[in-house]
C-alpha cells in the first residue's frame, strides 16, 4: 500500500511538471489533451487526443494509449495504430475504473514480432466524480475458528469520499459499541486527486464466537454520486486455499522449447499455506499423475524447459494447506514455431 501512495505522489507531479509533453529520441514529440477539462462526472464521454509534434508535417508513426490508476500497474488499451498528424481515444459513459492517468506511446516502426515505443507523451489526467467501486470484491469469505481472531476487510474506492457500514447476520448495524469488548471496528483512508479516495475498513472480531459470529457480513459504501453499493463477506471455519490468481506469461518468456510463468497467491482459507504443485501437459492431452512438481511458498515463478516447437500446451498450478488443495489455475500457451531455416525440407 505504502507503495501505492508513493505512486501516486510521483504521478501527479509528472501530470504537472511534463504538461503532457516529452521530447522522444527521434526529433518528434506526442501531446495528450483532453477535451473537457476540470472535473468529470461518471457516465460522461470523454476524448483523449494524442498530437503528434514534428517539422515534418507528413510523419507518421504508430500510436498506442495506456492507463494507469495510481501508477502501480499501466494497462495497454490499444493496438499500435498508423497514424499521421494525431489519434484519438474516446471513452464513452466513463466509470470509476477509468478514472486516473492515460497516455500515448509511439514510434516510427512496428511488426507483430516487435515493439518497442521511442517516444511517450506525459501522463494526462482525469480527474472524474464516481460512486464506490469495490477493490476485494473477489473476497467473498473468511475462514476463522471458534476463538481465534477474524478480520473482514472493505476495500473500496470512490470520488467524493465513502463512507462505510458494516452490518451483522442479523441485519443489525454494527458500531464500536456493539460489543466493545470483542469488536472493533479501524479505517484508513487517503486521497489521490485523479483517482479518487481509498477507504479501507477493517471488522475485527477477537475472538471469535461460532454460536453467534458465523453468518453473512454486508459491507455498505455510499458518497454524493448515486446509490450505495453493497458487499457480502461470509464468516465461517477455515477450508481449503482458493486457486491461485493471475497465473501468467511471465515477461512474454515463450521460445520455441520454453515456457515461463509466475503466479499469485489465492486466498489462504485462513489456514497458512504449505505448498504449490504444478504441471504441464500437451491439448490434447493428460496431465501426468506423476509430474506434479512441488513448490515453495516463496517460489512463484517457474520454466518448463526441452518442450516442442508450435505445439499448445497448458499449465496447472494448485496450492495446498493443512486442510486439503486448491482448484487448479490453468494457462493455455503455445510455444513459438521454428524459424523458416531450421525447418525440415
Amino acid at each position: 500500500m505504502e507503495f501505492v501512495k508513493y505512486a501516486v505522489i510521483l504521478l501527479g507531479l509528472l501530470a504537472r511538471i511534463c504538461s503532457c509533453t516529452q521530447l522522444g529520441a527521434q526529433n518528434w514529440t506526442l501531446t495528450v489533451t483532453r477535451s473537457s477539462w476540470g472535473t468529470v462526472f461518471e457516465g460522461s464521454n470523454v476524448t483523449f487526443t494524442c498530437t503528434i509534434g514534428s517539422d515534418n508535417p507528413n510523419l507518421s508513426v504508430w500510436i498506442e494509449w495506456r492507463h494507469t490508476l495510481f501508477g502501480d500497474e499501466i494497462i495497454t488499451l490499444s493496438e499500435p495504430t498508423y497514424v499521421t498528424g494525431s489519434h484519438t481515444l474516446t471513452l464513452t459513459g466513463v466509470s470509476g475504473n477509468q478514472a486516473g492517468y492515460y497516455r500515448c506511446v509511439g514510434s516510427t516502426s512496428w511488426s507483430p514480432a516487435y515493439w518497442n515505443p521511442t517516444t511517450m507523451s506525459g501522463w494526462s489526467s482525469l480527474p472524474l466524480r464516481y460512486r464506490p467501486v469495490y477493490m476485494n470484491k473477489d473476497r467473498t469469505w473468511i475462514g476463522a475458528n471458534d476463538n481465534y481472531k477474524a478480520t473482514l476487510e472493505c476495500f473500496v474506492r470512490s470520488d467524493p469520499q465513502a463512507t462505510v457500514t458494516w452490518y451483522g447476520p442479523n441485519g443489525a448495524n454494527i458500531t464500536e459499541d456493539t460489543d466493545p469488548d470483542r469488536v472493533s471496528i479501524e479505517e484508513d483512508s487517503y486521497q489521490n486527486p485523479y483517482a479518487g479516495y481509498i477507504v479501507d475498513s477493517l471488522l475485527i472480531i477477537d475472538p471469535v464466537n461460532s454460536s453467534t459470529d458465523y453468518g453473512m457480513y454486508r459491507c455498505r459504501a455510499a458518497n454524493a454520486i448515486g446509490t450505495f453499493v453493497d458487499h457480502d463477506i461470509e464468516l465461517k471455519e477455515t477450508g481449503p486455499p482458493e486457486a491461485p490468481k493471475n497465473l501468467a506469461i511471465s515477461n512474454n518468456y515463450v521460445t520455441k522449447d520454453t515456457i515461463g510463468f509466475n503466479w499469485e497467491p489465492g486466498y489462504d482459507g485462513g489456514e497458512k499455506l504449505e505448498s504449490y504443485y504444478m504441471n504441464i501437459r500437451e491439448i490434447p492431452g493428460d496431465f501426468n499423475a506423476s509430474n506434479w512438481i512441488q513448490r515453495s511458498l516463496q517460489e512463484r515463478y517457474w520454466a518448463y524447459t526441452d518442450l516442442q516447437p508450435d505445439t499448445l500446451y497448458q499449465i496447472a498450478v494448485y496450492a495446498r494447506n493443512k486442510l486439503g488443495t486448491s482448484p487448479y489455475s490453468t494457462l493455455d500457451v503455445r510455444t513459438a514455431p521454428l524459424e523458416p531455416g531450421q525447418l525440415d525440407s
